[in-house]
């Protein structure tokens, strides 16, 4: 990998190819000065799920080492103010603006689908943020008031 550093290699969100330019993926680490800008890391074994300008990425840390930098596959592109990612498995859940309230969303990191809206808010608020997985279907989140409305099934 001409990037100098690790491989997402064998996994499922892992790309072989050498992003460069306006699309690169941030790297994280060491290696040649490359230290991404990355807030509200998450970590699952060894997978590491993080916010950097406003998309979720994530990447395999199984072999990292200090002296090398790392790839990182970006889970999100699309606007609306992502934050505080927690990852389960192969899930990722996390709060987003996309439809202007704050709900949660949970993603596939195995890709495929797009991500779920588990939640819809009425309130100005909506969801503050996500505060843990409880089981591997369950995610408990925090929110300014309980004023819910029903899925827009358009």
């Amino acid at each position: 990998n001409s990037t100098g550093g690790g491989t997402l290699s064998g996994h499922p969100w892992s790309s072989d190819r050498d992003f460069d330019g306006i699309f690169a993926s941030p790297r994280f680490g060491s290696s040649e000065g490359n230290v991404g800008y990355l807030t509200q890391p998450d970590i699952y074994n060894d997978t590491l799920v993080f916010v950097s300008e406003g998309d979720v990425y994530a990447t395999n840390i199984a072999n990292y080492q200090p002296s090398r930098s790392f790839n990182a596959a970006r889970i999100t592109s699309t606007q609306g103010n992502v934050l505080t990612p927690k990852v389960r498995k192969y899930l990722v859940a996390y709060t987003a603006t996309y439809s202007g309230v704050r709900d949660v969303y949970v993603a596939d990191l195995r890709g495929n689908t797009p991500a779920l809206r588990v939640t819809y808010f009425d309130s100005t608020y909506g969801a503050i943020h996500v505060i843990q997985w409880l089981s591997d279907d369950e995610v408990m989140f925090s929110a300014f008031s309980n004023e819910v409305g029903m899925e827009d099934m358009r």
